[in-house]
């Protein structure tokens, strides 16, 4: 996510989001105990300041979201789509994400989930997510249908392991 000179990732914006709301749950405490001090002011401050980007987040979540469901639609996947890093081209303009853009990946690389094991992960986001909507459904778990991510295993060169969620 992009904010007046800072590149956060959606991730990261979220845990911003949320640990300012825990503050901001928290306000008649600090109040209580800071009353006009600078730490209740810094916070509240912050909190607002922050308003504007909470807002523009929300609307790229929205459209980054309806984007992928309309790809899951498509191609009538079961599995969901949940990695939204947001891309800002040169100009700093936020870009939303291309299914058919390359996704950096080794195209050979392994890719595991649950016992079920793919020989190469393709060379779009599309590619990638058609073979996770498919590991997904071969291991028979129709309870972790959100794609979350991959990570390298430690173990195995080129290979990844599938994380989802619930």
């Amino acid at each position: 996510m992009w904010i007046k000179g800072a590149n956060l990732s959606r991730q990261q914006l979220t845990e911003l989001h949320t640990a300012l709301c825990h503050i901001y749950n928290y306000s008649d405490q600090i109040k209580r105990l800071h009353n006009g001090s600078p730490i209740e002011k810094s916070i509240e401050a912050a909190f607002n300041a922050l308003q504007p980007a909470f807002r523009e987040a929300d609307q790229l979540s929205n459209a980054i979201d309806s984007y992928w469901s309309g790809v899951k639609s498509v191609n009538a996947f079961k599995a969901i789509w949940c990695i939204n890093d947001i891309a800002v081209d040169e100009k700093g303009e936020v870009q939303i994400p291309d299914c058919n853009a390359e996704h950096g990946y080794p195209e050979d690389a392994t890719l595991k989930y649950e016992g079920v094991v793919v020989q190469g992960m393709g060379k779009t986001w599309l590619d990638l997510y058609r073979i996770c909507n498919q590991l997904m459904m071969d291991s028979e778990d129709y309870h972790h249908v959100f794609i979350e991510g991959f990570r390298k295993s430690k173990t195995e060169p080129n290979t990844y392991i599938l994380i989802t969620g619930s």
